[in-house]
């Protein structure tokens, strides 16, 4: 966490436009709830000239995805552990080609 989330992290919401995170992207993929990230980090495997941005507000979810992220040396992610309506509200028209919406939580439940 101390190492890979300062690089991954998303620098601030206003900064959630891909074209600038990922300028010599061919386009750019939002996930949302990205859980462990085995899903988000195998798409950004397999995609290395897409960006990803994805979002997760639980720490476990997040230092699971850092551990995938660090052993694959990837490079075309960031991550946003805040609201993902956040990035959706400040991320310009048509930013993202693909969202994918895996593990949304988006009010607190009772156990």
């Amino acid at each position: 966490m101390q190492d890979a989330l300062p690089r991954l992290a998303l620098p601030a919401v206003t900064d959630a436009d891909p074209r600038s995170l990922f300028p010599t992207a061919r386009g750019a993929v939002l996930e949302i709830g990205f859980g462990g990230g085995e899903h988000l980090a195998a798409q950004a495997r397999a995609f290395p000239d897409l960006g990803f941005i994805g979002v997760e507000p639980f720490m476990n979810g997040m230092a699971s995805f850092l551990r995938h992220a660090e052993d694959d040396k990837l490079q075309n992610v960031r991550v946003y552990s805040g609201d993902a309506r956040e990035i959706v509200a400040a991320a310009p028209d048509g930013a993202f080609d693909l969202i994918y919406i895996l593990f949304p939580d988006p009010w607190p439940k009772k156990k």
